[in-house]
């Protein structure tokens, strides 16, 4: 079936938004985004929900200062934080405690 949830819109730079919303349910979903009731270009997205809010309870998370516009955020496999920042064109790495290891670009 299909599940509605609410989402929350931030515009950023330009014609971009950030779309935030707590899925219900782990595996793989397809996210529809509509903007006055018609798709955006490329909608649905496929999305693989590994988990929920429930499953991060208790997760402790440390805020990172001295990025100059942050852009897309992963995670290694061995916990390192890597960080793409839009307006300094670089990729900053950061260990699991949030201390600046290297940046480059």
């Amino acid at each position: 079936g299909v599940t509605t949830v609410k989402c929350r819109v931030a515009r950023r730079e330009g014609h971009t938004y950030e779309l935030t919303y707590q899925p219900q349910s782990r595996g793989q979903h397809d996210l529809n985004v509509k903007v006055y009731g018609r798709p955006i270009k490329n909608s649905p997205f496929t999305v693989a929900v590994r988990k929920t809010a429930p499953d991060c309870q208790g997760i402790h998370v440390k805020s990172i200062t001295g990025l100059k516009s942050p852009w897309q955020l992963a995670v290694t496999k061995e916990g390192l934080i890597v960080v793409a920042e839009y307006t300094a064109h670089c990729i900053t790495v950061f260990d699991r405690e949030g201390h600046k290891l290297r940046s480059f670009g």
